[in-house]
């Protein structure tokens, strides 16, 4: 059976991270570090600043936030605009936008409003239009492009209440009419834009001649049996359309429904083509807001530690604070440079594979902003631990502080929460090392760092470099330690904290190379200044790289608290008495028969 390894590997396009896995760091994919060619920048300038120009003229983030909900016309506008297909050509109604622009797009969208932000992004990433490059000549691509043509909004429907974790998907679609058409029924969840979509694509589980196959749906929203059954509420993301599905013996013809070629003995999650545009789908919609949400969290902080003092010194010009400050600018830096090299060569069929950073992008960017916002939170926490409109009533700058923080959390969830992503990208690494290792050659303390400009680095940075690459073959040499202790992967696997934990270790290095190619690159054309950015990201994740390692050996050794004995104890009767009182669900809380659980 295909794995989801096989979906992203590319034989004849070298990959970072898949020779990372190997324990070669590949400095000379990185260097020279891409840059934007100068006439896709100036595009994406033009189309950044009439962006601006139109959430300002509409948008009022306060207002969304505190309500929760869009301006009345809003969304046609939207349509109107050609905001929800940027990368279709001008000629369907499109923008005719690159990747790279797209994603600058979202993030100065995000930069005002993330609930508006996820709106373009879905749209442009796992709708009508992200599914369109998969699509092959046919029926299907004809309704499609029509769709596209008439500025349909479309979401997919993927998640079910049991779960999206869940290989199995319980909505099911049935042949009827001598196989000519399809009745859908089921429940999905956590729907981004549901609301106001037109066109729903849902996965469905399909049972013809005696195989079950997850298949993709093309439905459109006003078919009989199709309706949004709930609004998702969030604690964050306020005023984004999200909701609930239920499709009651759904019609959809055979015509609609994507089949695709070489799916036999794929066994993913998610139909092939739901998985590419959701990995690519996650720029979009994660590291987008959450570069726009670090680059604020940066400003504020910045601007809050040059305007405060105590006893008469500006709090920037405390060590504790100007290291707070250091480490949330290398934050942002990393993610601008690590999205910076997933979008600038986002097929998987160029000249280098990227496939694999973008499904790290998620947790490298959510975790990045959480990051530079928890900081600033603690620093402007100074004037008050308050929302933007209780700073307004008293004459204070109202940061929107809270409201990025909130949204970021959420940012974190979103797409995966980051420590089931840390798993589901770690199992990627075995097929490395199972039935057979296939690790890289020369898996000694050499410091290969050819590739690299070390001349363009400092002193310090060409440190972090050897260090990196050593990680690299230490994570060889410890995976192959793991094989003689697990002979069968599946017994890994069963060892999460232990994936979870080499994945982070994985995420941390390749980001710390992204950054230091990405120094060396601009040292070349006369910028120093990104290379103390690279040594502080650096300096930070060395210890986070540190303690990761050791959480992995830990597990490995089991020198660690018994945690499955420790749960036990909690839900034996009386065993934890006096210290936790178990209350379950309120009654009045439980749905009814029925309702969405």
């Amino acid at each position: 059976m295909a794995s989801a390894r096989d979906l992203l590997s590319r034989p004849d396009s070298p990959s970072f991270l898949e020779n990372l896995y190997a324990g070669e760091l590949s400095w000379g994919l990185l260097a020279p570090f891409p840059d934007q060619p100068a006439d896709d920048r100036a595009a994406g300038d033009r189309a950044v600043a009439e962006i601006a120009r139109f959430l300002t003229e509409w948008i009022d983030p306060e207002a969304v936030d505190e309500t929760g909900t869009l301006p009345a016309g809003f969304v046609d506008e939207l349509k109107k605009r050609g905001l929800l297909k940027l990368g279709v050509p001008e000629q369907s109604g499109g923008w005719g936008l690159s990747p790279r622009n797209i994603f600058r797009v979202v993030t100065e969208a995000a930069s005002r409003s993330v609930a508006v932000a996820l709106i373009i992004a879905i749209d442009n990433a796992i709708g009508l239009s992200g599914y369109l490059p998969h699509l092959p000549p046919g029926a299907l691509r004809d309704f499609v492009q029509d769709r596209v043509e008439c500025g349909a909004v479309s979401c997919t429907a993927d998640t079910e209440p049991e779960g999206a974790a869940n290989t199995e998907r319980r909505t099911v679609a049935e042949p009827v009419e001598n196989g000519e058409a399809f009745l859908i029924t089921g429940s999905k969840v956590f729907v981004g834009n549901a609301p106001i979509a037109d066109v729903v694509i849902v996965s469905a589980t399909v049972t013809e001649e005696g195989t079950a196959h997850r298949r993709l749906f093309f439905v459109d929203a006003d078919t009989p049996g199709l309706r949004v059954h709930a609004g998702h509420g969030f604690m964050g993301l306020r005023g984004f359309p999200n909701g609930a599905l239920t499709f009651d013996h759904v019609r959809v013809g055979r015509e609609r429904m994507l089949v695709e070629e070489g799916e036999e003995g794929y066994g993913g999650r998610m139909p092939r083509a739901a998985n590419l545009a959701t990995i690519l789908g996650r720029n979009y919609l994660i590291a987008a807001p959450s570069l726009a949400l670090a680059r604020l969290g940066t400003a504020w902080a910045q601007d809050f530690a040059s305007r405060r003092s105590v006893d008469g010194r500006a709090l920037d010009q405390y060590d504790e604070v100007q290291r707070m400050l250091a480490a949330t600018a290398a934050d942002c830096f990393a993610i601008d440079t690590v999205t910076t090299w997933t979008m600038e060569q986002p097929d998987p069929d160029g000249p280098v594979n990227t496939a694999f950073e973008q499904l790290a992008v998620k947790n490298v960017s959510s975790l990045a902003a959480w990051r530079a916002l928890d900081r600033a939170m603690s620093l402007l926490g100074a004037e008050g631990f308050e929302s933007s409109p209780s700073k307004a009533r008293r004459c204070a700058v109202p940061v929107p502080l809270e409201r990025a923080v909130r949204d970021a959390r959420g940012l974190r969830i979103s797409g995966g929460v980051d420590f089931a992503l840390d798993y589901w990208a770690g199992r990627l690494i075995l097929p490395t090392y199972y039935p057979e290792p296939r690790t890289a050659a020369g898996l000694d303390d050499s410091e290969d760092l050819s590739g690299l400009p070390t001349d363009c680095l400092s002193e310090r940075n060409v440190g972090h470099a050897r260090y990196a690459t050593r990680q690299a073959k230490d994570l060889a040499g410890f995976m192959m330690r793991l094989r003689a202790s697990y002979p069968e992967a599946s017994h890994l696997l069963a060892e999460e904290r232990i994936v979870i934990s080499v994945n982070g270790v994985v995420n941390e290095i390749l980001t710390m190379a992204a950054v230091l190619a990405r120094a060396a690159k601009l040292a070349e054309t006369g910028h120093s200044w990104p290379q103390g950015l690279a040594d502080m990201y650096c300096s930070e994740a060395r210890r986070r790289i540190a303690d990761l390692w050791a959480a992995a050996e830990a597990a490995v050794s089991g020198d660690e608290p018994d945690h499955a004995a420790i749960c036990a104890d909690l839900t034996e009767d009386g065993r934890a008495a006096g210290i936790f009182q178990h209350t379950g669900v309120p009654a009045h809380l439980a749905c009814g028969e029925g309702d969405a659980r």
